[in-house]
């Protein structure tokens, strides 16, 4: 990778990266929301629901921040090569699926902001996969159809993915039970 790329690759990260961030709270106010619907509602089914969807939308979360940050600190320089692109494309993924489950189930008024958080991620999510890709396709590491791989720096995403999101399920539960009180 030459200069040029490693400096727009660390750029866009340092930009997409912040816009992360800015949906932490969105993320947030999802789960603690549905774990107050999940202990005060009759329907256990739809509590479910609410919970598993806010899983996908923290996934969303924490896959774009591992995707944004490690771009952002190695400008996909190794052993983070192909983690900066699986990660984004696992956010893409659990964010589509987010969008998709709330567009079936339709979109209340509470839920509209959310969808329309979800929707411009999927479109931020698509113009950085594709700053990813003309900055890494010559790298020997990467390989864009390689989603699946589990090199060290994609098994380590995945390890922090699940402390985070125990972490991020359990304490909006104990907080949602606190609300609550």
């Amino acid at each position: 990778m030459n200069k040029a790329q490693e400096t727009i690759l660390r750029i866009s990260g340092i930009i997409f990266f912040l816009l992360t961030i800015a949906t932490s709270l969105e993320m947030l106010s999802r789960a603690v929301a549905s774990w107050i619907f999940m202990i005060e509602s009759e329907s256990v089914g739809w509590g479910v629901f609410y919970v598993l969807t806010s899983v996908l939308f923290c996934s969303f979360f924490i896959f774009a921040s591992f995707a944004t940050g490690l771009a952002a600190i190695f400008a996909g320089k190794s052993p983070y090569t192909q983690a900066v692109w699986n990660c984004a494309f696992y956010a893409m993924v659990a964010v589509a699926l987010f969008a998709g489950l709330q567009a079936f189930t339709g979109i209340t008024e509470d839920d509209a902001n959310i969808f329309y958080v979800s929707i411009a991620a999927i479109g931020a999510l698509l113009i950085y996969m594709l700053i990813c890709f003309f900055c890494l396709k010559d790298e020997e590491d990467f390989y864009w159809k390689n989603l699946f791989s589990f090199d060290s720096g994609v098994k380590l995403c995945f390890k922090v993915w699940l402390i985070m999101i125990l972490v991020f399920q359990v304490g909006t539960f104990i907080y949602a039970h606190k609300i609550l009180e």
